[in-house]
């Protein structure tokens, strides 16, 4: 199944990026393994992440930390908070998760 996503980024522009579940997944397991380096590099607390993504404290943690799934909801928010920094935008890109789609529309 192929999911559609419309968004608008502070960028101006309208993007329209498709994400099959096998991607999905892909940029999650990416996007989890470098949370503790994004978060540090915003100099975000896990508290700080976890309010600003609308969970618990316990449950970034275990998600930060490869004890619970992330799921697609969580993803977004997390690449709203970190998109939306300047420190931490260009990671994004240079560590490939948005290499296909979402970067090469910015």
């Amino acid at each position: 199944m192929v999911m559609q996503k419309r968004a608008n980024y502070s960028f101006g522009k309208e993007l329209k990026v498709e994400f099959n579940n096998s991607k999905r997944i892909e940029l999650i397991n990416t996007m989890i393994i470098e949370l503790p380096v994004l978060r540090a590099r915003i100099g975000a607390s896990q508290a700080d992440i976890s309010e600003r993504i609308g969970v618990s404290r316990q449950t970034y943690n275990a998600i930060e930390n490869s004890k619970k799934k992330m799921s697609w909801t969580v993803f977004l928010a997390l690449f709203a908070v970190f998109s939306s920094d300047e420190r931490t935008l260009k990671m994004l890109d240079s560590i490939d998760i948005f290499k296909e789609g979402v970067a090469k529309e910015l």
